[in-house]
């Protein structure tokens, strides 16, 4: 769910409740943040698979959708492009033809910062929301994260874990785009797409083994933020800053 302009907007299935194995119906809705009236309804071909198991992702599902009083930004199905949409009333107002396999969407002052998928890997792209203008993609592609407390058991034996695509957790202050890479923290320039620092993050001992998976020199999906020259970031077990700058760890505590 997003708020912006005194309105509310989320992805919702609406499908019959009587039963789960009735096909979804997902829907982009639009509500007034003061009363709750539905102001309109989007509907979306395809989304993720309603079967899917409790927890098992896909974790970036939740960052491809952004409002402003203005706009909602959005993709209208899983692994699509990026489409414009008028708060007011749904109607499309842009398209965004070049973005297809966003998987995550940031606006700052004008432009879209994107996560786009690359095969089995993710890149970077920064684009003109008024123009639709391509202003940069990134010069290297990255693996991102796919660790999260996932479980994969059913109630007849074990399942096996449902693929998840590489989530980058990108966050942007304008100036720089951070986002998370196997078990590092990457900068890159927020004005033409190149990386300007790799610093590993300060795992924990405690974070190898962490909700029982094997995530052994990985970063966690989860918060990365960016302000007032300083990135945070934790593990399971620990915090850390790093210096927007240079990437310097700057401190670090447990969080127990």
């Amino acid at each position: 769910v997003v708020s912006a302009g005194g309105k509310l907007f989320y992805i919702i299935d609406e499908g019959p409740a009587a039963s789960i194995l009735l096909p979804p119906k997902w829907a982009l809705v639009a509500r007034d943040a003061f009363s709750g009236v539905v102001l309109w309804r989007r509907t979306i071909p395809y989304w993720e698979d309603h079967l899917r198991g409790f927890r098992s992702g896909p974790p970036e599902l939740s960052r491809t959708l952004v409002a402003t009083a203005q706009r909602v930004y959005v993709t209208l199905g899983q692994r699509a492009h990026v489409t414009a949409v008028d708060p007011a009333t749904g109607e499309t107002v842009q398209e965004y033809a070049e973005t297809g396999g966003t998987e995550e969407i940031l606006y700052h002052d004008g432009s879209l910062v994107l996560t786009t998928l690359s095969g089995e890997r993710a890149a970077v792209q920064r684009v003109d929301a008024s123009s639709g203008r391509r202003l940069w993609t990134s010069a290297k592609t990255y693996g991102g994260t796919t660790t999260d407390y996932y479980r994969f058991s059913a109630a007849r034996g074990s399942v096996q874990p449902a693929k998840v695509d590489p989530t980058l957790n990108i966050a942007t202050d304008g100036d720089a785009v951070v986002l998370l890479d196997g078990d590092s923290v990457v900068c890159v320039d927020g004005d033409t797409g190149h990386e300007r620092w790799r610093s590993q993050f300060p795992l924990a001992d405690s974070d190898h083994e962490a909700g029982r998976i094997a995530a052994r020199n990985k970063l966690w999906v989860g918060t990365l933020i960016i302000n007032d020259g300083v990135v945070l970031h934790a593990s399971p077990n620990n915090l850390a800053a790093f210096s927007t700058e240079s990437g310097e760890v700057l401190w670090q505590q447990p969080k127990r």
